[in-house]
């Protein structure tokens, strides 16, 4: 997804494939050292997977499902959109863009049919961790969750319309 020709051919099969009905943005990468502990390649990645791949992806989809009067946009944000202090600084950044991006999204689209949610998880025990420097096994249990409580928490929405 950080590969700028490889996210280019899965925008031209978005675009030109009209049978996609959901778009699911929930690649990501994170990062738990400070910004002056980190490398700004790293920091530049980030903002690559996060931010830009997530937008591509969505300019790439949200006209076909407004043209048609259908379709659903899920971006996966995190709870450090709203508690930045958390985690790195370039990372709370990029989740604090997807969550504005999504509220912005919900309103341009809401006579078109297309629903938009934007989900907010906090820990989620998955590889996310170690790659971002600090093992999930490091972080307090009580406020980890597993991926599937995590699918639950967020089908809900989409599940009732009450996107």
């Amino acid at each position: 997804m950080t590969d700028s020709g490889a996210l280019a051919k899965l925008e031209k099969i978005l675009r030109e494939d009209s049978r996609g009905t959901l778009l699911v943005n929930n690649a990501g990468l994170g990062a738990t050292a400070p910004l002056v502990k980190s490398e700004i390649a790293d920091m530049k990645r980030m903002i690559a997977l996060n931010v830009e791949a997530l937008t591509r992806l969505t300019y790439a989809s949200a006209p076909s499902f407004a043209s048609r009067g259908t379709g659903t946009i899920i971006n996966i944000a995190s709870i450090v959109a709203i508690a930045p202090e958390r985690l790195n600084a370039v990372y709370g950044g990029t989740k604090a863009f997807v969550l504005a991006f999504s509220q912005s999204l919900r309103q341009e689209l809401a006579d078109t049919g297309v629903k938009v949610q934007v989900v907010l998880p906090g820990a989620t025990a998955t590889d996310f961790w170690r790659k971002s420097g600090k093992p999930v096994e490091q972080l307090p249990q009580q406020i980890v969750m597993t991926a599937d409580d995590f699918v639950d928490a967020a089908s809900p929405g989409s599940i009732r319309g009450s996107l």
